[in-house]
């Protein structure tokens, strides 16, 4: 498990996929699949911002 700060960025954690869970939110459990996935999350909300173009490990 990894938590991230305010303003904090971690790469290269779910490079097969994996599940993030915001604490204190209601349906906070989201499920990225690929590994490539960019992510923000603001006030509590996930917003998926697109994908890395290939997965790390094809590159």
């Amino acid at each position: 498990m990894h938590e991230i700060e305010a303003g904090g960025k971690l790469d290269g954690i779910c490079l097969k996929g994996c599940t993030v869970t915001l604490d204190g939110v209601n349906d906070g459990t989201y499920r990225l699949p690929e590994g490539n996935e960019i992510v923000t999350i603001e006030e509590g909300v996930l917003f998926y911002e697109g994908s890395v173009a290939a997965k790390p490990e094809e590159q």
